[in-house]
């Protein structure tokens, strides 16, 4: 229904004005947008319709957020492989899952850091697991100096991921979500706390 007012350019009056109807101008309302309020969102996307929750939930697990929480656990504890390996599929390092099979296939005793990192020694990693260790092994210097804020930002810049997710369909609100994100280590900076692993927690 959405997507048909859209498309038909139903009117709308604004200030005594009539004009076509805008995304912006939709409001779905729930009882309880948890755990629904982001599969409206994806369905709302699979339109080409752009759309937004409140709902913290949501914002925690929209993808580009996942994804630049599971590299701040990674620079945390890259022996962690659930992050590792969403960090690598990330537009950040653009693994493909044949790359990450064969990273896991390596030695399947280890984790994903350490193959990446014996791969190297031997001479066999490839240009991203190189380009991985070197952003993870700045970053981990930085974390050591630095609060969680500032790691984010330093994040944001090295890998331009806010201009990233701004490409892809609805990026003004992924990159929002991004800069929320950064709100949220400045206040928790700004509350006293220090450290990254508490702000992951």
């Amino acid at each position: 229904r959405i997507s048909q007012m859209l498309k038909k350019g139903e009117k709308i009056t604004e200030h005594g004005v009539l004009r076509p109807v805008q995304p912006k101008d939709i409001c779905i309302l729930m009882r309880s947008p948890k755990g629904r309020a982001e599969k409206f969102l994806q369905a709302l996307e699979k339109k080409g319709i752009q759309g937004w929750s409140d709902s913290e939930s949501g914002f925690l697990t929209s993808r580009e957020v996942s994804v630049a929480v599971s590299l701040l656990r990674a620079v945390d504890n890259p022996l962690l492989d659930l992050p590792m390996s969403a960090v690598l599929l990330s537009p950040i390092f653009g693994f493909t899952a044949d790359e990450l099979t064969a990273l896991r296939l390596a030695d399947r005793s280890s984790t994903l850091y350490r193959n990446m990192a014996a791969r190297q020694e031997k001479g066999e990693g490839t240009l991203k697991e190189k380009a991985c260790l070197e952003l993870l092994s700045q970053l981990r210097k930085e974390a050591a100096v630095t609060d969680a804020c500032g790691l984010l930002q330093k994040i944001y810049d090295l890998t331009d991921y806010p201009s990233m997710v701004q490409a892809m369909p609805g990026g003004e609100t992924r990159r929002a979500n991004l800069m929320l994100l950064l709100d949220y280590a400045r206040q928790y900076e700004a509350a006293g706390y220090r450290g990254l692993s508490g702000f992951l927690r």
